[in-house]
């Protein structure tokens, strides 16, 4: 087997496909990446057993033929690669690839290919008219993800949560101390199955998505898999059987006191009193003549007071204590130049949301005195 083809190509293929590449003892095929050569095209695959990609280009091929190969070794040699020759050999002799590029000259071995997973890409996937553009589905899931839970004990909550509402798409996750929500506009003529994505499989699925130049996707769930395709890319991940917390109960539909602060200053005041926080990171928030009054106090090094002005709606009694890291979190997450807070009663959870956007809110759940 022998395939020429542009090197840029190639390299566009292999710096995808790499990412769902896993180093994996039980089963060390999946450690390197299928080549697989059929007329015209050539089909690059990897997988880490959760994540499946494939990735095509159009080569010069003499007989069809698969091999698997390191990925990072063959991926290396081309980026290290000195020549200006646009065009890459590839041509397989028994169990060695022989790559010629340029006046470079190199070889790599093969691997036993039997144990390497393949996963068949849906029937559904060739009619669907659910379409998405990568950009719109990565600013949604990267709003969330960093909120989802790390423990493992729930996986539901160690995922992103993505369901239709209205004419919008709604990605949500939550660790239980804090919630965020991202809606973002989509059309879309078919129903839409609600999608429970473990936040392993998103961070690569970014990764992925990011590494493409392709934008509109198709996309379908069905068997506990989520797959998207485009002209060149397929990319299929587990998704879970589970049900994600009826969280719409939690998110406050009104206030008794809110506020309006410049987005900076409350970023650099959260920033000075993190430096006094104890080992469990809590910051008081209270109103002082119309301006936030933030207290940190650590027995061990001191005590802070900072104040920042704001506009105020409502009632005076506002005063609660927060984890001051998780607050200055939500905050970076809002695109706005102004925050707004709501807060209801006492006990009760502090929302954050920019101004004048309604499309994203951070729920914070207050800690104990």
């Amino acid at each position: 087997m022998k395939i020429t083809c542009l090197k840029n190509d190639l390299e566009r293929a292999l710096n995808t496909v790499q990412k769902a590449v896993s180093k994996n003892q039980a089963v060390p095929a999946i450690e390197n990446v299928l080549f697989e050569a059929r007329g015209d095209e050539l089909f690059i695959k990897a997988t880490n057993i959760e994540v499946f990609v494939e990735y095509k280009i159009t080569v010069a091929l003499e007989k069809d033929g698969e091999f698997l190969i390191p990925v990072d070794i063959l991926l290396q040699s081309i980026k290290n690669s000195n020549t200006q020759n646009k065009k890459i050999t590839l041509e397989l002799k028994k169990n060695t690839l022989h790559i010629k590029d340029g006046n470079s000259n190199f070889t790599i071995k093969t691997v036993n290919k039997e144990d390497f997973p393949i996963i068949k890409k849906p029937e559904s996937l060739k009619n669907t008219k659910n379409t998405i553009d990568k950009d719109v589905f990565l600013k949604g899931v990267k709003s969330v993800y960093l909120f989802s839970s790390n423990m493992l004990v729930k996986p539901e909550l160690s995922s992103v949560y993505i369901h239709k509402e209205d004419d919008n798409l709604v990605y949500v996750s939550t660790d239980q101390f804090r919630l965020a929500e991202k809606k973002i506009k989509h059309n879309s003529n078919e129903n839409f199955q609600n999608i429970l994505i473990p936040i392993k499989n998103i961070n690569i699925i970014i990764k992925i998505l990011e590494s493409t130049e392709e934008q509109t996707l198709r996309f379908v769930s069905e068997e506990n898999q989520l797959s998207f395709e485009s002209d060149n890319l397929f990319v299929s991940s587990r998704i879970l059987d589970l049900s994600f917390p009826d969280y719409k109960n939690i998110i406050p539909k009104e206030y008794k006191t809110k506020l309006i602060v410049l987005k900076e200053d409350f970023l650099n005041s959260l920033k000075k009193t993190a430096l006094f926080t104890d080992k469990f990171g809590k910051t008081e928030i209270s109103l002082n003549n119309k301006k936030i009054l933030l207290k940190t106090e650590n027995k061990d090094i001191g005590e802070i007071e900072e104040q920042i002005d704001v506009v105020q709606e409502g009632e005076d009694n506002f005063k609660l204590n927060i984890n001051n890291k998780y607050l200055q979190e939500g905050v970076l997450a809002i695109n706005s130049d102004s925050v707004e807070l709501w807060f209801l009663k006492e006990g009760s959870p502090l929302l954050l949301k920019g101004v004048g956007d309604d499309s994203f809110v951070y729920i914070l759940m207050p800690m104990n005195n």
